[in-house]
């Protein structure tokens, strides 16, 4: 049956055969892990936490997925991390400016996309 409206036949023909997918080999999607250490807010202890990155965006649900989730230590590092990302994407946006390199604009647009969209909760 041809595509009608605003999406061309091959777009449809795409969707179709990735609905027809199992969901876990959809999940699949390249990423890598990353690992930083921060400070904690309340103490002088020290968060390593780890994240997944997806095509230089962090997948913010991934946060401190090192720690058990609903634990407190994740509740915890998850509110550090706000102020890590906060901080390291006014560290980027300086040194994007001073280096003026691709690897520091592409450091630079994911850590402060993660500022802006991370949410503790």
């Amino acid at each position: 049956e041809p595509a009608k409206g605003m999406v061309s036949s091959s777009y449809m023909a795409n969707y179709k055969s990735d609905i027809a997918r199992p969901n876990n080999e959809r999940a699949l999607k390249p990423h890598s892990v990353m690992s930083v250490s921060f400070r904690a807010i309340d103490s002088r202890s020290r968060y390593h936490a780890d994240f997944r990155v997806f095509n230089n965006h962090i997948d913010n649900s991934s946060m401190c997925m090192n720690f058990p989730k609903g634990s407190v230590e994740q509740r915890e590092c998850r509110r550090a991390a706000v102020v890590f990302f906060k901080e390291t994407c006014a560290d980027w946006t300086k040194r994007a400016a001073r280096e003026r390199d691709e690897q520091s604009k592409l450091a630079q647009a994911m850590y402060c996309e993660a500022n802006r969209t991370f949410e503790a909760g």
